[in-house]
This record gives C-alpha cells, structure tokens and sequence, in this order.
C-alpha cells in the first residue's frame, strides 16, 4: 500500500493543468503508481468540468475559428509513441517512457559522487527540472534543504528520512522549511524520479563548502 501521497493543492494544479512540467510528471508517475491519487485526480477533472459546464459561453473574437483551423492545418504530425521494453516498463511509470524513449538504455546517468547519479529528463527553460535519481543501496545523499519544492518519487528501492520511510509509490514533498538526509535502505539501489523548482543547498560540513561548485 502507498502510504505517501501528494497534497490536494498539487493535485488541483494537476487536475487543472496549471503545474509546470517538471512538477506535473512527477504527479502524473506518482498517479500512474497509485490508483487512490488517480481516483482523485479523475475526480477533480469531473467536477472542474462540471463548474466550466455551468459557466455562460464567451464570445470568440472576429477571425478566431478560422486561425485555429488554419493552426491545425499546419500543426506538426504527432512524433510516434516509443516501443517500450519489458526493463523500462518494469520500471517506470508509463508518464515516463517518452522521456526516455521507451528503453532504459537511453537513460544517461551522470556520476554525482561514489554513491549518488543522477540522470536529466526535462526543464521548463527556468530553474524547474525533472531527473532520475540513483541512489546506492545502504548510502546517504548529502545533507540538504529546499529552496523550492521538492518531489521525490521512488520507483525501485526504498529510502528513510529522520521522519519517514519511502517505498515504490510513494511521493515525498518537501519544501524550505525541511533539512533532511535521506539514506537508501539495503537491498536494491533506491531509484526515484525527482523533480525541483529550485537547486537544493547542501547543509553538512561538507556540503557547505560544495554549495557554490555543486548544482543538484
């Protein structure tokens, strides 16, 4: 069972398509994992359609059917839906597999220390990113805090915090008043799809002194 699941103000965003992509995929993978927060979301989505319904028709500016028309006639085709492999759909929530084209060997993992990679899959053009964390079995990620939110959502393995274990499914939010040192549990290295608005600062003795030369 999942225990942790993303608060109502994230899937409100996400029923009403305000989250920027990052957050939104996290949120989407999480949904994909977990058939209460799917249940919800779809819940949303109804009554959001049923306000909409109940709203009077605006007025369409002279022209307006004609350049939406013509947009889709000059719309770029559809690229086509990846063919997935049994590895990447064992893995990964099916929000995920475009992002890697469907197959895990394109998955680009960049060493971050000893124990810790990290893998890019999306920004927004601002500071928001989405990436594939690897944690090893066993090890810590350095000491941090937020200076945004921050989604964790662990697809394999499982990690602890001083307040909670994560395991498959579970989506952990955390934000700038949260100072916390996550450990992968023994086992399966702990690999999870994180998404951040903003780097994360490193607070250990260490880390401190890495802050201006590491971004994470």
């Amino acid at each position: 069972m999942i225990a942790h699941r993303p608060p109502e103000e994230l899937l409100l965003g996400y029923a009403s398509g305000s989250l920027p992509e990052p957050i939104a995929l996290v949120v989407a993978s999480h949904a994909a994992l977990c058939p209460e927060t799917a249940r919800e979301i779809g819940r949303l989505e109804r009554l959001g359609g049923t306000l909409l319904d109940g709203l009077a028709p605006a007025e369409l500016k002279t022209g307006a059917l004609d350049r939406a028309l013509a947009a889709l006639d000059i719309a770029p085709p559809a690229p086509p839906k990846p063919i997935v492999t049994p590895a990447a759909r064992a893995l990964l929530p099916a929000p995920l597999w475009p992002y890697v084209k469907g197959d895990l060997a394109n998955v680009a993992w960049q060493r971050r220390s000893a124990d810790v990679h990290t893998a890019d899959l999306v920004t927004d053009g601002g500071a928001r990113r989405a990436f594939l964390l690897r944690v090893k079995a066993g090890r810590p990620v350095p000491r941090h805090t937020h200076r945004g939110l921050e989604l964790t959502l662990v697809l394999t393995g499982a990690y602890c915090d001083a307040a909670n274990c994560f395991e498959r499914g579970d989506l952990q939010v955390a934000d700038p008043t949260m100072d916390h040192q996550p450990v992968a549990q023994a086992g399966d290295d702990c690999i999870c799809l994180v998404a951040l608005e903003a780097p994360i600062r490193f607070t250990g003795p260490i880390g401190r002194l890495a802050n201006p030369f590491v971004k994470l």
